[in-house]
């Protein structure tokens, strides 16, 4: 299913008080179901002009949640509050308004271990003293916890939830 992905987010110069970002995602299949609510907090740790990554830390509120076995069809449930390790890259090509973009989430927390990856291009656009960007990629989002084991063999129950699929979208940063 296609969902819309949102996110703001809030950057400045002030040392030592940290970057963020707000985004919403939310994903309902037949097997499984989340709304994931991501506050990231980070620091710039290098700029240059063909180079920039961010770290931090991600706090993520699942809610909204079911997990169904394929095998039992027993449910479960893991509305969680649950922690990551942020980090977003952006690498130019030179001489182009190209940038090759990365982002990830990973953590483990309230036994679930979570992954977040995006990567894709972005193509920026100066409008004024301000950029349009055009972005597209591929994002994966894996969940693992002991309550999604399967017992005995099955080839139709997973012990993880694994949501991907292809992205496009605008920033406009002013």
């Amino acid at each position: 299913d296609s969902k819309p992905s949102f996110y703001v987010g809030i950057e400045h110069d002030v040392k030592f008080l940290p970057n963020a970002r707000v985004r919403y995602s939310s994903v309902d299949a037949d097997y499984m179901a989340f709304d994931k609510l991501d506050l990231s907090l980070y620091y710039r740790i290098l700029e240059h002009d063909l180079m920039r990554f961010d770290a931090g830390v991600t706090v993520s509120d699942l809610s909204n949640t079911y997990y169904r076995n394929a095998d039992t069809q027993a449910e479960v449930s893991f509305d969680e509050l649950i922690w990551a390790f942020y980090g977003y890259a952006e690498l130019s090509v030179p001489n182009t308004n190209f940038d090759v973009i990365g982002e990830m989430n990973f953590g483990d927390s309230q036994g679930i271990k979570n992954t977040d990856l995006m990567a894709g291009l972005q193509y920026r656009i100066d409008v004024k003293e301000q950029q349009l960007l055009l972005k597209g990629g591929y994002r994966a989002i894996d969940l693992e916890s002991d309550d999604f084991k399967v017992v005995g063999e099955s080839e139709l129950g997973k012990p993880f939830i694994f949501a991907h699929g292809w992205y496009a979208g605008a920033e406009y940063r002013f």
